[in-house]
């Protein structure tokens, strides 16, 4: 009998490190998966800031233009 249950006690043990191991990779995989998706959102984030540069460059040049656009303008009308 106690045979028996060392035997059953051994086998429920590595059953139960089976499971462990096979929930330990799960997560793992799911760590990978979420890194990976946090490398795509911070490379779209980098490309949106470069985007936001451009943007503000031209929106500060065509503020310059305007200005001189003005300045032209009061001249021709004076």
């Amino acid at each position: 009998m106690k045979k028996n249950n060392f035997t059953h006690n051994k086998k429920s043990h590595s059953l139960r490190e089976v499971e462990l191991l096979k929930i330990i990779d799960s997560l793992k995989n799911a760590l990978q998966s979420k890194e990976s998706t946090i490398d795509d959102l911070q490379n779209n984030v980098d490309t949106l800031e470069g985007g936001i540069q451009v943007l503000n460059q031209e929106i500060a040049q065509q503020g310059v233009d305007l200005a001189k656009t003005r300045q032209d303008a009061d001249l021709k009308i004076r």
